[in-house]
């Protein structure tokens, strides 16, 4: 009886651990790592040891080391400063997640500039890179992205790319194995105690390996997992949308605001147009008041007008003077009358004995003078 419960309730255990997972991956790996029971087991390779050390959000413990070039089996060292350390349980029930470190020399480091666009599919895109910017085919390698900065004004995004040979992936893999490891992480130290690791190498190779079926109930699973996928990714779409339409009715609002300024400003402009134009016409055409008080100062004494006719800016002025000739330079000399000539011929009127005059001249304006 008991076996066939085992029998039953292993594959229920097994679908159950593989949902948790798929659902554990929808969580960024920023909270997930704030969580407060998160601890890592790491495995930092130096030379021929191996630092052995638990990590969690809130610090680094360092537990011991092994040797792997000793006589004692390094399975049973790790084993041994596990047990002291009380971990041991925690690891057996798959509670500690797994990471085997390289040391930064054993990879290559590049930095990329790429459109903002590529980020959405950005190990792809890398893959298609790899031979422009490293030695090695994407073939050839294991490489993982890390996206620096964005640069949302120009499109672009600056991408760290870490690249490790296939091979020493295989030999990351072997060490884990002398270990009685399978790791869920192998990364790459920073160049520095305060730099920090590398993304995890074997993340891109399980997103493209296939995974079994486990029939009806993973499907189901799948699907729910799906679900909330699908969820979790149009919240924010549809609060993004809410907000698109309450800035398009402000900006339709705005819009109508700015039409109404822009007509009254037209009108304001039309208003000053106007003014203009009367205030123009009449700097431009000159006043009997002012044409009469510089023929005033003009002409001489001995002269006296019957007539002025002012028409816009010729003007016309019959009279009597001592001598007529006289009365054309006196008029072209002042600042005020241009074009001075005699609209008719001069007589002497024998009652006055003083000469008849009839004469017509250009008014200056007063940007002309």
């Amino acid at each position: 009886m008991t076996t066939i419960a085992a029998q039953v309730l292993t594959p229920i255990r097994a679908i159950l651990r593989w949902w948790l997972s798929e659902i554990a991956g929808l969580v960024p790996a920023k909270l997930k790592h704030l969580s407060v029971n998160f601890e890592r087991l790491v495995i930092r390779l130096e030379r021929a040891d191996g630092v052995i050390s638990v990590e969690s959000p809130r610090a680094v413990r360092t537990l011991g080391s092994i040797h792997f070039g000793g006589q004692d089996d390094p399975r049973q060292q790790l084993q041994s400063i596990l047990r002291q350390c009380g971990l041991s349980r925690a690891l057996s029930r798959g509670r500690l997640d797994i990471c085997i470190r390289m040391p930064p020399s054993w990879a290559l480091r590049v930095t990329l500039e790429l459109p903002a666009a590529a980020e959405e599919n950005l190990y792809e895109v890398v893959g298609f890179e790899l031979d422009r910017h490293t030695p090695f085919r994407a073939d050839q390698v294991q490489f993982t992205c890390r996206v620096l900065k964005r640069d949302a004004l120009a499109q672009w995004v600056t991408v760290e790319v870490t690249v490790v040979p296939r091979t020493t992936i295989e030999k990351m893999r072997e060490i884990a194995a002398r270990l009685g490891l399978d790791p869920d992480r192998v990364d790459v130290a920073g160049d520095a105690p305060t730099v920090v690791p590398s993304e995890n190498l074997l993340a891109y190779e399980r997103a493209r390996a296939p995974r079994p079926a486990a029939g009806k109930l993973s499907y189901g699973l799948a699907a729910m997992a799906a679900i909330l996928a699908i969820t979790a990714v149009m919240i924010p779409v549809h609060a993004a949308r809410q907000r698109v339409e309450a800035l398009e009715r402000e900006l339709a609002a705005l819009k109508k605001t700015v039409e109404a300024v822009a007509s009254l400003q037209k009108e304001v402009d039309t208003l000053r147009e106007e003014e203009g134009f009367l205030v123009d016409r009449k700097r431009s055409v000159p006043t009997v008041t002012r044409v009469l008080f510089d023929l005033t100062k003009v002409l001489p004494d001995d002269t006296w007008l019957n007539e002025v006719q002012l028409a816009g800016r010729d003007v016309q002025i019959i009279g009597f003077t001592a001598s007529a000739s006289n009365l054309i330079g006196l008029l072209e000399q002042s600042r005020t009358f241009r074009n001075t000539t005699f609209r008719s011929p001069v007589t002497r009127d024998p009652r006055t004995d003083l000469e008849r005059f009839h004469i017509a001249a250009r008014v200056v304006q007063e940007a002309e003078q």
